[in-house]
């Protein structure tokens, strides 16, 4: 991860210099997320007994709403820009086992370089990869800590509309890299379950957000000089 970070930090460097208009804000929104699904072994297939259900049985991954916070700088050119982003994110998801509801929570530090163009004034699209650091993945039920790896790669596209001071972005994040199948033992007598399976998948989200543009900087303006302009109305 600070490999990447260093890599992203040095294709920057030259951008401040070129940019017409660089945007400083914070954004701030909700979350829905995809996993895999989760394997229920019934009795007959080495489940153990008093299982719940008897048989086996593929429990879906409801979507519970995350929340995701950070900021951005934007370097635009005419209609084109660039906007690196710095986000923290929380992901969750709900199993419903027979007896109880397992919850699946992730924490990640997410750095996105998204690359964009305005369409017509003030819509906007974006793509772009986004490289997560995660220092939590959590499931209630197991009785060992669920395995996961520290970081992802995934890819983005989304939708802004952006009004002056403020806008908002929808957006699609898919994970490039496949989650491996891994063995689950669950506490029998409080969930139903005794042993699953979480089967592979590549992890998926949908990003719903808010965002404030704090300031703005012109470079070259004002004899060479960087030039802040907090409330122009001909800013956008």
């Amino acid at each position: 991860m600070l490999k990447k970070i260093l890599i992203i930090a040095l294709l920057l460097v030259g951008f401040p210099s070129t940019a017409q208009k660089i945007v400083f804000g914070v954004k701030g929104g909700i979350n829905w997320n995809s996993i895999g699904t989760l394997y229920h072994l019934g009795t007959s297939s080495g489940g153990g007994s008093n299982v719940t259900p008897a048989g086996d049985f593929i429990y879906e991954a409801d979507q519970t709403m995350g929340t995701q916070f950070g900021g951005f700088v934007m370097f635009e050119w005419k209609r084109l820009f660039l906007r690196p982003e710095l986000n923290f994110s929380t992901r969750k998801n709900e199993y419903p086992l027979a007896l109880n509801t397992s919850y699946w929570e992730q924490q990640s530090t997410d750095i996105s370089i998204l690359a964009g163009v305005r369409v017509w004034k003030p819509v906007k699209i974006y793509a772009g990869p986004s490289f997560n650091s995660i220092s939590e993945m959590t499931m209630t039920g197991p009785e060992t800590p669920i395995l996961y790896e520290g970081s992802a790669t995934n890819i983005q596209a989304g939708l802004m509309v952006d009004f002056k001071w403020f806008g908002v972005d929808l957006r699609y994040e898919y994970g490039l890299q496949t989650i491996p199948e891994q063995r689950v033992d669950i506490l029998r007598s409080a969930y139903g379950t005794n042993v699953a399976y979480l089967q592979e998948y590549n992890q998926s989200t949908i990003y719903l957000t808010a965002h404030i543009n704090i300031f703005r900087i012109y470079p070259g303006q004002g004899g060479g000089k960087p030039k802040t302009k907090w409330r122009n109305k001909n800013c956008f």
